[in-house]
């Protein structure tokens, strides 16, 4: 059941004027195109080898794997450096300007895959000389039209050796690629070198994910077994943005009139959710107004893509809206989301939180629908607007239905709800292992063991598996459940109970716990003598519940009542 707790809020009426021409320049991740090496005519894909490729310099050449290297050899292999050594190194000698040096892969195969995503993991190491900002190290990714940048390092300061591990799989999956690490800069005379160690390139098939069993409460001689699907396969799913989820309070302009807000996102922000799409948008609109639903992608919200009205959004709560056109995310260029809105005098249409404001993120306002601003830097307004987003997969195998441009009423308060998860690939179903012995197969996310052995403890484990793949299997839990000798020692009265329950024990007890349909206590003592425990039942929620008892030589006893209020 849900709680929703009624706040009383205090509306502030700010006045948000134009007070300076300097504003916020977002910087976008560098990315860019070269020429890919040419191919052959008709490329024999017998000889390119498959996944997974791992590299670790151990022959000391570039030749043994087909790498291949530009400039005046300046990409070496050093030979007593490395994590550990040898490593494949960008030397600043012979000094270079203006230049751009790449260390190519040859061709992988990746065509006879489909599920499951691609990684690419590198450990990197910089010694930079002289922190200009100006010498780059690009990891990129050949596509159909060129190089696309996953990455980008620059030397703004030294880089001990850190591991990576990158998601490339929209541009890989199915296809014959090349990855390669591009030096640009203007002398290389300002680093002493790039190091580059451990390139691993491989497929991961999600797992599922919390995996828990316990006694399929009320019958006690089964075990329910539940999971969460797997969200690596599919990349990241879920709701997005910069706010606390709480509405503390509301904005608007003196006199009226008509502004946009939005929240903010960057390329790097975006990495673990390319090629998912935003497909609906969350907000808490305030007070009486016109709300359009606006979604702008790039540098400064530079490209507005998508604009819906929300003609009657409900006022004083948390609405969430489905997006008409679900928004590609690309992780190529900033993704930007919000409302214009116009308003009337003595209005505050948009929600804020309590804050600290995520500067230059969560509380981005334009005056003009041009110039964006920080409402923290520019008006000492120190609070992030309620704004969020919902990212997820959309794919053969979960599409989107278009649905009518309502808002949903979800009160002042967001709930922790879970993330939904949908798979982009073809999840056939989960196999459930017992001990290490299959049990059972299910395209849900729950299974009950019914042949459970009392005082045998068992230990559960699942597997995903894809059409072409089969996942690792989740961290396994275990369950010993024990048998309910001579009910007669413990009775309990009245069933259903209200306010309060009374239970008759015929000996002494060393423990009594109750517990409820979760398998969680609500209730216990210790060291309790034969006769009659009063328990104030009062808060108990309605429901089945649990006696749990132990003597002293740690027998078990067990009852069961039903609290009905």
């Amino acid at each position: 059941m849900r709680h929703i707790r009624i706040l009383l809020l205090i509306v502030i009426q700010f006045s948000l004027i134009h007070l300076t021409d300097n504003h916020l320049i977002a910087q976008p991740v560098i990315s860019g195109y070269k020429n890919l090496p040419a191919e052959p005519p008709e490329l024999d894909q017998s000889a390119v080898p498959w996944l997974p490729f791992e590299e670790n310099w151990n022959t000391g050449l570039f030749e043994t794997n087909q790498w291949d290297t530009e400039g005046n050899g300046n990409w070496r292999i050093a030979g007593q450096v490395g994590n550990a050594a040898p490593s494949a190194e960008f030397f600043y000698s012979p000094a270079m300007t203006d230049y751009h040096l790449a260390l190519t892969s040859r061709l992988l195969n990746a065509t006879n895959l489909s599920d499951g995503d691609i990684y690419l993991a590198f450990d990197l190491k910089l010694s930079s000389l002289n922190p200009t900002g100006t010498e780059s190290l690009k990891v990129q990714i050949s596509s159909d039209t060129g190089w696309i940048t996953r990455y980008a390092f620059e030397n703004q300061n030294n880089i001990n050796w850190t591991s990576y591990k990158l998601k490339i799989s929209g541009y890989t999956i199915g296809k014959i690629f090349r990855v390669r690490f591009l030096t640009e800069g203007q002398n290389s005379l300002n680093i002493y070198n790039w190091m580059l160690d451990n390139i691993r390139i491989f497929r991961i098939c999600a797992a599922p994910l919390n995996l828990e069993a316990n006694i399929n409460f009320p019958i006690l001689n089964e075990v329910r077994i539940t999971w969460d699907p797997p969200d690596g396969g599919a990349g990241f799913s879920g709701w997005v943005g910069w706010d606390s989820g709480i509405n503390d309070d509301a904005l608007g302009l003196v006199g009226g009139g008509t502004f946009s807000y939005a929240t903010r996102f960057t390329p790097a922000q975006l990495v673990n959710m390319e090629f998912e799409s935003l497909t609906k948008i969350r907000f808490f609109p305030y007070a009486g107004a016109s709300f359009e639903m606006k979604v702008w992608t790039g540098n400064n919200a530079a490209q507005l893509v998508l604009n819906q009205v929300v003609p009657d959004p409900v006022i004083g709560v948390w609405n969430e809206v489905v997006l008409q056109s679900p928004v590609l995310i690309t992780a190529q260029e900033e993704l930007w989301f919000g409302f214009t809105v116009s308003h009337e005098d003595g209005f505050n249409p948009a929600g804020i939180d309590s804050g600290p404001a995520i500067t230059g993120f969560g509380d981005m306002i334009s005056l003009d629908g041009v110039v964006w601003e920080s409402i923290s830097i520019e008006y000492g307004l120190n609070y992030n607007w309620n704004l969020q987003g919902y990212i997820e997969m959309i794919g053969n195998n979960n599409p989107l239905k278009p649905q009518n441009n309502t808002a949903k009423k979800q009160g002042n308060h967001l709930s922790a709800d879970k993330t939904v998860i949908n798979q982009n690939r073809t999840l056939f179903n989960y196999d459930v292992y017992k001990n290490d012995v299959l049990l059972g197969s299910t395209s849900d996310t729950s299974f009950i063991d019914t042949a459970y052995v009392f005082m045998e403890e068992s230990c559960y484990k699942v597997q995903a598996v894809y059409s072409d793949c089969m996942s690792d299997f989740t961290e396994p839990d275990c369950v010993l459940i024990v048998s309910g000798l001579p009910e007669n020692i413990v009775q309990c009265y009245p069933v259903p109970a209200h306010e309060q329950l009374s239970i008759t024990l015929e000996s002494d007890l060393s423990s009594l716990s109750i517990l409820d349909f979760n398998s969680i206590p609500v209730f216990e003592r210790k060291n309790l003598q034969k006769g009659t425990l009063t328990v104030n039942t009062a808060e108990f929620r309605n429901g089945l519940y649990l006696i749990r008892a132990f003597d002293s030589s740690g027998k078990p006893y067990h009852a069961k009542f039903i609290i009905q209020h």
